[in-house]
C-alpha cells in the first residue's frame, strides 16, 4: 500500500473517514467528541442496518472516499492497483462488520459498479456535466482504472457475481434495501422493488424518500419539488452528474409547486395535472417526457 493511502483519514472503524461514519450510523455508535456539527446518528438504540434486508454499495462511492480521506500534505503518488487493493481490503472489513451481526437480523451487502453512459438513451432530458477541469479527468480516468480490475477479477471468479454486481443502468431489487451512493440517480435507476433509504457517507444521515428531494441540485430551494425521474433530469442533482434545465422553466415549476402545495412524495399525475390546469403546453411537455 502507498503512503498515501496507508495514512488516510479513517473513523471509529478501519474504513475511509466517510464510509465509517455511514456504517457507524447503520450501528448507531456515538459520535467522537470532535465529529463536526452536520453528523446524524439515529434517534434511540436501535441500530438501523438490522432493518434492512439487503444494502447495495456503490463501489465509486467507496473508492471516491478512500480518495477524500489522503491528506493534501501528502504527495498521492498511488496507482490504480494502489487504490483497488485498499478497496476491496475495506469490502473485506465492512463484510466481517456486517457478519458478526446475529444472522437473523444481518443484511445482505451487495457492491456495485455500473455504466451511467446510457443514460441518456433512458432518459431523454438527461444533460450530462462535462468533465473538463484536468483534476476531474485524472480522477476519472482512476476510476475506470479501478473498475476494470473489478471487471477482470469477476471474470476470473475472484468474486460471486451475486457479491460484486457489474449492472448496465438498472439495479434489480428484490427485498427491503438500503442504498450507499453518492449518486442520487441510483436511487431512481432500479426494477422490481424500490430503494426505502439512503444512507449518506460524510454526514451519516439516513434518510427516507421524504428527504431524497435534498439529492436535487439546489434542492434546499424548491423543498416541495420531489426527487422522482422528471425531476432530477429538469432541476439535476446535487452530484452534478445531471446538468439543469433553464432557470425559468426551473422557477416556474418552483412557483406551481408552491401554488398547489406540492411536497417530496408528490405524485407524478398530481404534477402533471396541476401543469395541464395552469395551460403551459411546452412545460407540460417536456415534464411528461422526462416521465416517459
Amino acid at each position: 500500500m502507498s503512503k498515501a493511502l496507508a495514512g488516510r483519514l479513517l473513523g471509529q472503524f478501519p474504513l475511509s473517514i466517510a464510509t465509517s461514519i455511514a456504517f457507524e450510523s447503520l450501528f448507531n455508535l456515538e459520535p467522537p467528541s470532535d465529529a463536526p456539527p452536520y453528523v446524524r446518528r439515529p434517534k434511540g438504540n436501535i441500530k438501523p442496518i438490522t432493518t434492512y434486508k439487503v444494502i447495495w454499495i456503490n463501489l465509486r462511492t467507496l473508492l471516491r472516499n478512500i480518495d477524500g480521506a489522503v491528506s493534501n500534505e501528502i504527495q498521492n503518488l498511488s496507482s490504480p492497483l494502489d487504490y483497488y487493493r485498499v478497496l476491496t481490503s475495506e469490502m473485506a472489513i465492512i463484510d466481517n462488520l456486517v457478519g458478526e451481526l446475529p444472522e437473523e437480523s444481518r443484511p445482505v451487502i451487495r457492491y456495485f459498479t455500473k455504466n451511467y453512459e446510457n443514460l441518456t438513451r433512458i432518459w431523454s432530458h438527461a444533460l450530462f456535466r462535462d468533465v473538463t477541469a484536468p483534476r476531474l479527468q485524472v480522477y476519472a480516468a482512476l476510476e475506470r482504472n479501478v473498475m476494470a480490475y473489478f471487471a477482470e477479477d469477476i471474470k476470473k471468479g475472484s468474486f460471486n457475481s451475486n457479491k460484486v454486481v457489474i449492472a448496465d443502468t438498472f439495479l434489480n431489487l428484490d427485498n427491503k434495501a438500503a442504498l450507499i451512493s453518492h449518486y442520487p440517480v441510483d436511487l431512481l435507476l432500479t426494477k422490481g422493488e424500490k430503494f426505502i433509504a439512503l444512507v449518506e457517507s460524510h454526514t451519516g444521515a439516513i434518510k427516507e424518500k421524504a428527504e431524497w428531494n435534498t439529492k436535487l441540485r439546489d434542492g434546499s430551494k424548491y423543498p416541495r419539488i420531489p426527487f422522482d425521474k422528471s425531476m432530477v433530469q429538469i432541476f439535476g442533482d446535487k452530484e452534478n452528474m445531471l446538468s439543469p434545465q433553464t432557470i425559468q422553466i426551473r422557477k416556474k415549476l418552483g412557483e406551481l409547486s408552491e401554488k398547489y402545495h406540492w411536497n417530496p412524495l408528490t405524485t407524478r399525475d398530481r404534477i402533471v395535472t396541476t401543469i395541464e390546469m395552469e395551460n403551459e403546453p411546452i412545460l407540460l411537455k417536456l415534464v411528461k417526457d422526462c416521465y416517459r
